[in-house]
């Protein structure tokens, strides 16, 4: 990349900024008066771009835009070395700050890939969530990624059902001394007991990637040749369990074929849109059959079509590497930088745009253009529910805007130790688990729970002013005392403008002359209460509402994220209580021992006799170990 130093300009009124623009590439941020940013853009050319905006007489055609713009107050330039720095740059500066009026993307689905991992001798068939911009490990060949979890595990069930993998873990595999089920039913050739040698396990490994890798004309005829083979041997077993592995591949190709001849190696991208919300798909060809498309979805208050879908390519060519053709519905604004970008993530060459006008292209472009629609279709009714939820609650809470992110805080301990925190996050409605956070308590003791709880808004605000990543509104799972510690720290953050905070709960109990009892007789209809800072009164949460139903959820996700944590920690404390300290066991050993039982209950239930059978265990050793984990019981003897 051309490095020439990039170089930033103090914030000016947008005219003196209009003046000092040079005519070179760069970004330019535009803020209001408050210093909050409202827009962020790119150009080969700062000065026209920024007359396009603020010349007299100028008048964009986005209607978003021009009423953006009597809001701008300054205006930030950064000039950069190459259309293609600038380029980054903007991605860079519209990731952290995330401008309301920029193309704000988000993924229809959690992804998923099938992973096989080569440095094992006998690879199995996974299905991994991988993040975002993570390299597989040396040996592991991925494959995906899949739109849903359901879809790669119905891959893999087919695969372990017509291919004869292992899908036993590695913990069974290095255990096992007598074949499995799936062997018994001609589902696995058990190489966990040496049922196959590494040679023949290798052909069949080799058939599964040639299918995940969409080349299954290739495959077929091998297969063929083998089932006839075993024919003419009398092997009719064997011939039928390959008859079937042919009827599978076909069956796929016959799912994935669309009008393709030869090796095309491509993806067609297009989007659907209705004005500020739409949805894009990229439909991925790999010799000459479409696999499992992509779909995201988008709201874009202010930008083109052509500019939103070079967002589109920047988003999923970050994190998956570019084919070397792309069909596009609209040629991206600043083509030319786009190319030299997608060329570098690629690093096999360059990579082509095309816009296809007729053939088979066109026919491509139709059918992810289709895919497109209905994805914004199944986007746009999932969005009213949540919309509606959003806009109530906006009311309800008299904010300024609607909470787009919510964040909901937990506390929990346990019998006065693992105290742990947890945050779940939830998106447009929608939960989003790649955002939900754990935390350690680490400087409180004891059982202060409202200094748990400050402690961890505290790392949560002061992380989230580091990477510009901030929610719109933070829920405390707890009453007013909770809430006065969420006060506290986002005050002493200055942050008490910015972020808005709630505490919810549930009814408290109330005296009667009979005794304490719920306000509601029914228990599974008391309603929900809410504190907000500057109210005096707890304001109740109807039932069947759809904002009760929205804070419910947050609230309950938090709650479980923060047990499963506990389980954790108590888990790991309970293997230390038993193996860990006692003299002689060390992690070899202890490793041994669990590998050998399998688990930490059968090696406390095993006799001095058992112990000493395990690997590396004397007889003296396993004594110790026995009247280690046998103290207590015999200190309740007492």
């Amino acid at each position: 990349m051309k490095d020439s130093g990039v170089k930033t300009s103090p914030a000016l009124p947008p005219s003196e900024a209009l003046k000092t623009a040079p005519h070179e590439p760069g970004c330019y941020i535009m803020r209001d008066a408050d210093g909050s940013v409202l827009y962020v853009g790119k150009s080969k050319n700062l000065k026209n771009r920024l007359g396009q905006y603020f010349l007299p007489g100028a008048s964009d055609e986005r209607i978003l835009i021009n009423i953006m713009l009597p809001f701008v107050a300054t205006v930030e330039v950064t000039v950069t070395g190459s259309e293609k720095e600038a380029l980054l740059l903007e991605n860079t500066l519209i990731k952290r700050h995330r401008p309301p009026y920029n193309v704000s993307i988000r993924d229809d689905k959690t992804y998923f890939s099938l992973m096989i991992d080569t440095s094992h001798p006998y690879p199995r068939l996974e299905v991994i969530r991988r993040r975002h911009r993570e390299s597989p490990k040396k040996g592991q060949i991925v494959f995906g990624p899949f739109t849903s979890a359901r879809h790669a595990r119905e891959t893999v069930k087919l695969i372990n059902k017509h291919f004869s993998l292992r899908n036993c873990s590695e913990r069974d595999f290095d255990t096992r001394t007598r074949p499995c089920l799936r062997h018994q039913m001609h589902r696995c050739y058990a190489p966990c007991v040496q049922k196959i040698d590494s040679e023949a396990y290798h052909k069949e490994l080799r058939r599964v990637r040639l299918l995940l890798e969409g080349r299954g004309e290739t495959l077929i005829p091998e297969l063929t040749a083998d089932m006839q083979q075993a024919s003419d041997a009398l092997n009719f077993e064997r011939a039928a369990q390959l008859r079937d592995q042919i009827q599978a591949v076909e069956k796929t190709i016959e799912r994935q074929q669309v009008d393709f001849s030869g090796d095309e190696h491509l993806d067609a991208v297009a989007l659907y849109r209705e004005g500020e919300t739409g949805a894009a798909v990229i439909l991925p060809v790999r010799n000459g059959a479409v696999v499992e498309p992509i779909r995201y979805t988008f709201t874009a208050r202010g930008d083109e079509n052509a500019t939103v879908l070079g967002r589109i390519l920047m988003r999923h060519y970050s994190a998956a590497t570019p084919p070397g053709t792309l069909l596009l519905q609209y040629m991206p604004e600043e083509a030319d930088a786009v190319i030299q970008w997608l060329a570098d993530m690629r690093r096999q060459g360059a990579v082509e745009l095309r816009v296809p006008q007729r053939g088979t292209g066109r026919s491509l472009m139709t059918m992810a253009l289709r895919n497109a629609r209905q994805v914004f279709d199944a986007h746009r009714e999932r969005l009213d529910t949540s919309s509606q939820a959003l806009e109530r609650l906006r009311k309800l809470l008299s904010l300024s805007g609607v909470p787009r992110r919510i964040e909901c805080f937990d506390i929990s301990i346990f019998q006065g130790s693992f105290a742990v925190g947890s945050m779940a996050c939830f998106i447009d409605g929608k939960k989003d688990k790649r955002k939900y956070r754990r935390y350690r308590i680490k400087t409180v003791e004891g059982m202060d729970d409202f200094g748990m709880l400050k402690e961890v808004l505290g790392r949560r605000v002061r992380r989230g002013l580091e990477e510009g990543d901030l929610p719109d509104l933070m829920v405390i799972d707890g009453g007013k005392g909770q809430l006065a510690q969420a006060v506290a720290i986002l005050g002493e953050l200055s942050m008490q403008n910015t972020i808005a905070v709630i505490s919810l709960a549930k009814e408290r109990l109330i005296r009667s002359a009979d005794g304490p009892e719920f306000a509601s007789s029914d228990m599974s209809h008391k309603p929900e209460r809410i504190f907000i800072p500057g109210v005096k009164n707890a304001k109740p949460l109807k039932h069947g509402t759809a904002e009760r139903y929205l804070l419910e959820r947050v609230r309950d996700e938090a709650h479980d994220y923060a047990i499963e944590y506990h389980r954790l920690l108590r888990s790991r404390a309970h293997l230390r209580s038993g193996l860990e300290d006692i003299p002689g066991v060390g992690p070899k050993r202890r490793t041994a021992l669990l590998k050998h039982f399998g688990s930490l209950k059968r090696v406390r239930a095993a006799g001095i006799e058992e112990l000493a059978n395990a690997p590396g265990v004397s007889a003296a050793l396993a004594a110790d170990i026995h009247r280690a984990l046998h103290a207590d019981d015999a200190a309740d003897s007492e």
